[in-house]
């Protein structure tokens, strides 16, 4: 027996990851909205997909790749792509094997989510009849969508909330599914105690649970806070262009100027700068240190 090279080996394992990586996405891309739908919408011809699907979930691979080798051989209908003994051939045929199977199983998830809501829709009235459950209840709980909500919006309001979220939902699922075994007269008296219990659940949860959401939920800000108070610096005691050091105005702590003509403004409203309107006094006798 011959031992392949470690090199050899590597490059056969990762090409082999490769191909089923590739076949699942492209499975999983083509078969989600497929799914969807074929589960939610009804057309016509609508039964004759689904009972294509349910045949190429019982197809042997063989079969498949037969078929994927009838269609890509030299003289087949795409044997123009020269696809033949190469790895895009094998995620074809690997696509081929695995869509129906995703497409069914989408398909079977989608009817029970919608069996699901129109059963929680229509048990729950007869509690909300007699004033166990609000109006509400069986509305928000029916729609997918709106639990998905509550669950996002249970995820930023913090661990409490989003588990008392959970828990709501479960139990008025379990206490539909409960009524409507309790209706067609399958559940025994024990079913009873069982409903006496979700009630007091569901009402001792109620105000931590998020039912009906609305609005935007409570994002954390990602704005930088500030650790503590800036330090108050005093204020310097010499007149000055504010940022360098010093005050503007300058304060009237200074003498104004004498010698001003008649009308004109105090020291404190003295424009300085660029604007200023006269020359500050200069001291005749001052020299540089030293000289």
């Amino acid at each position: 027996m011959t031992e392949l090279p470690r090199a050899e080996l590597v490059e056969i394992t990762l090409r082999s990851l490769g191909v089923c990586g590739a076949a699942l996405a492209l499975a999983l891309v083509l078969g989600l909205p497929l799914g969807i739908a074929l589960g939610r919408r009804q057309f016509p011809g609508r039964a004759a997909l689904v009972a294509i699907v349910n045949s190429g979930m019982g197809a042997p691979p063989v079969v498949v790749g037969l078929l994927a080798a009838l269609l890509l051989w030299r003289s087949g209908p795409l044997g123009a792509l020269g696809w033949m003994y190469t790895p895009t051939a094998m995620v074809a045929a690997q696509v081929l094997i695995a869509l129906p199977l995703v497409i069914g199983m989408i398909i079977f998830v989608v009817r029970q989510l919608f069996r699901e809501g129109r059963l929680i829709r229509e048990r729950l009235v007869d509690y909300v009849r007699v004033g166990w459950l609000p109006e509400t209840d069986p509305r928000a709980m029916s729609r997918l969508r709106t639990r998905l909500r509550a669950l996002w919006h249970a995820v930023f309001a913090g661990p409490e909330t989003f588990l008392a979220t959970i828990r709501m939902q479960r139990a008025i699922t379990e206490l539909a599914y409960l009524r409507d075994g309790l209706t067609r007269g399958i559940i025994d008296e024990t079913g009873r105690v069982r409903e006496k219990q979700l009630l007091t659940k569901i009402r001792s949860i109620r105000g931590k649970a998020i039912i009906e959401p609305e609005g935007r939920a409570a994002y954390p800000s990602l704005r930088r806070r500030r650790t503590g108070a800036l330090t108050a610096y005093p204020p310097p005691s010499y007149p000055g262009p504010a940022g360098l050091g010093g005050n503007y105005p300058a304060p009237s702590a200074f003498p104004a100027p004498t010698g001003l003509p008649r009308g004109a403004p105090a020291a404190a409203s003295v424009p300085l700068g660029q604007a200023a309107t006269q020359y500050s006094e200069v001291d005749p006798s001052w020299k540089p240190p030293g000289e």
